[in-house]
């Protein structure tokens, strides 16, 4: 598996999933323990440890930046239902997406 390196922003929660955690009551790297989704704009840069973005599968990412800032740490979306040449629709998110 090659890992690529990719930037990911979040740009809408989907209807019917989790809603979105307001951004100003999201705390980047602690767990809420509630059932929100991230805030919508929150980005990440890191490495797609997928071949690539496919339908039914999470995302996994080994990620070394979190909006903009140095944060290493994984990022798992919820399964993939919808896959475009720049954007992927998990069951509550719509992310854009590009390799760097």
């Amino acid at each position: 598996m090659n890992s690529k390196l990719i930037y990911i922003e979040k740009l809408s929660e989907v209807e019917g999933g989790l809603p979105a955690r307001n951004k100003h009551n999201h705390r980047d790297g602690k767990d809420h323990f509630d059932n929100y989704s991230l805030p919508v704009e929150y980005n990440l840069e890191g490495y797609l440890l997928n071949d690539e973005i496919q339908v039914n599968q999470s995302v996994v990412v080994d990620r070394i930046k979190r909006n903009g800032v140095k944060a290493s740490g994984m990022f798992k979306t919820s399964h993939v239902i919808e896959v475009g040449d720049t954007y992927f629709k998990t069951q509550n998110s719509v992310y854009m997406y590009k390799f760097l």
